[in-house]
């Protein structure tokens, strides 16, 4: 019934920043999304813009003031460096946004963010969408009224030459602040610039994070104790098993970049939807680099 609701109202107007892979993919879940319009793909590759415009049956935009023109909602698909510039020309033009994680280079940028779009009266979204995969959401249903007492995650990437703690970790530190419904704090980091260990405090919830890059295999796993039961998770297979005898329900398996552009679109109309704001993306960008300096300052001794 929301969703009919919403495809009966004006729809939003979608434009989707950057056209590489992460974008290639907004721009198709977002061509679908109940209640969005897709009004347009902007690139610095003219011919790739084209290209994935083309397969959405939407505008390849020239420049980003014609994206701004466009939209009600700009989606920034861009490397982390043009985050911050890109989502403040968004902001100061009364556009909401929708910005891929983590929501900026450093802690600094994303709180001018988040001040900015508080003042202007825009919704800022950052894209931390795992949120949304089917395991993490049975695990948020499935502890509600659970005391969460640890949690400890484990990510391995083929490897980006980006940041290893605000690029991979910070995915890690936004779950442990969602499944123990509190903000993550930094106790520790160890480990080099390919794997670190990082350990966290969130509210009663003690969390392990382990996170590696370079390497083949990729591993999203997550096991999480609460004072009733302990549950084993592999996002990337898509199950979830807990410690006691009573069966699971079974996974939602639909697409987590699709629902959460459900989420965004709701949540630009005032719903309470369970998609990142700005001061969830501020609060995992603020550990990571709290993280990262601990790392590097080891690494120099």
């Amino acid at each position: 019934a929301g969703f009919a609701a919403l495809s009966a109202m004006s729809a939003t107007r979608v434009v989707v920043v950057g056209a590489g892979k992460m974008g290639a993919h907004h721009a198709r879940v977002f061509a679908v999304t109940p209640g969005a319009e897709l009004c347009g793909v902007l690139d610095v590759d003219r011919a790739l813009a084209e290209r994935v415009a083309r397969e959405r049956g939407a505008p390849a935009l020239r420049t980003f003031d014609e994206a701004l023109e466009r939209a009600d909602l700009v989606v920034l698909a861009t490397p982390t460096s043009l985050h911050f510039s890109q989502a403040m020309r968004a902001i100061d033009a009364g556009r909401s946004v929708l910005v891929e994680k983590p929501i900026a280079a450093g802690a600094a940028e994303a709180a001018a963010l988040c001040e900015a779009a508080e003042a202007r009266g825009v919704a800022l979204l950052v894209g931390h969408s795992e949120r949304f995969n089917a395991v993490i959401r049975a695990l948020a249903r499935e502890t509600a009224s659970d005391r969460v007492l640890s949690i400890e995650t484990r990510r391995t990437a083929a490897a980006p030459a980006e940041e290893l703690c605000t690029n991979l970790a910070v995915h890690d530190i936004d779950l442990v602040a969602l499944l123990a419904r509190a903000p993550a704090e930094l106790v520790a980091s160890s480990g080099t610039a390919d794997e670190a260990e990082i350990l966290l405090r969130a509210g009663d919830s003690e969390a392990r994070s382990h996170v590696a890059r370079g390497v083949t295999r990729r591993i999203r796993s997550i096991r999480l104790r609460t004072d009733r039961a302990t549950y084993e998770g592999d996002r990337v297979l898509g199950r979830l098993d807990r410690s006691d005898p009573n069966d699971l329900p079974p996974l939602d398996g639909r697409e987590p970049l699709a629902l959460q552009a459900e989420a965004a679109i709701r949540a630009i109309l005032g719903e309470s939807t369970g998609i990142a704001r700005g001061r969830d993306g501020l609060s995992a960008v603020a550990v990571a680099e709290r993280a990262s300096a601990i790392l590097a300052a080891a690494a120099a001794e």
